[in-house]
């Protein structure tokens, strides 16, 4: 039953039915393989990494994209500047000070919400951002324009993983990803210590994902 409920929630959580088709949720690709994301940010309450999952990143030289927020950016600079020297990490844009609901924020404070993030991330990393991802996963037409007059492609994922929901288990959690992964799948979970599970899940999922013959991609080498 808990694995049913689970199931239902995310599939009905982040569905946005305006200009879908300008956002990418997915890959194209003629090889089993998938995208691993970490969503790393804060709004009110001050966030740190999650350093057993920064350790599994380096241990396993696992390719992925660390959207930042630009608050959680200035908090965690030292270890932003540690992870900018593997190159198999790169990192997104995920807002300043993450309003959930950034759509509904003037042209000129989206604008700032993004390139104040972009400057911290260049001043850091000595590169730009990869993408952008929204607050929530909530956006307009309008929202989308202004991300793409940046020069910045709004990537999400393909389906809400549920490791910020405390109150699923380790096992469930693991099942569903499991359930709902597929070839092209963009993953998103959490390193900002809201994911609750993530870094116990997080190896025996990779584990799972080599026994079925997924390779793990770079985002950037997957963006069109």
């Amino acid at each position: 039953m808990q694995k049913l409920l689970l199931i239902i929630a995310l599939t009905c959580s982040h569905i946005n039915l305006g200009a879908q088709t300008k956002v990418m949720t997915s890959f194209f690709t003629k090889n089993k393989a998938v995208v691993i994301t970490f969503d790393a940010c804060e709004s009110i309450t001050p966030s740190y990494f999650d350093d057993s999952l920064v350790q599994l990143i380096e241990r396993q030289k696992l390719p992925c994209t660390i959207f930042l927020g630009g608050k959680f950016a200035r908090r965690n600079e030292q270890k932003i500047r540690a992870l900018n020297l593997l190159p198999y990490v790169s990192f997104g844009n995920h807002s300043y000070s993450h309003p959930e609901h950034m759509e509904r924020l003037s042209k000129e404070q989206m604008i700032t919400e993004i390139t104040r993030t972009d400057s911290v991330i260049q001043k850091y990393t000595g590169k730009k951002s990869v993408a952008f991802r929204f607050p929530a996963g909530n956006y307009t037409n309008k929202a989308l324009q202004v991300v793409e007059s940046l020069g910045l492609k709004t990537v999400h994922w393909s389906f809400a993983s549920g490791d910020a929901d405390k109150n699923i288990s380790a096992f469930a959690l693991l099942e569903w990803l499991k359930y709902k992964t597929r070839p092209g799948s963009i993953l998103i979970f959490h390193i900002n210590r809201r994911g609750w599970k993530t870094a116990e899940v997080l190896p025996k999922y990779l584990s799972w994902l080599k026994e079925q013959g997924y390779l793990v991609k770079r985002l950037p080498d997957v963006m069109q």
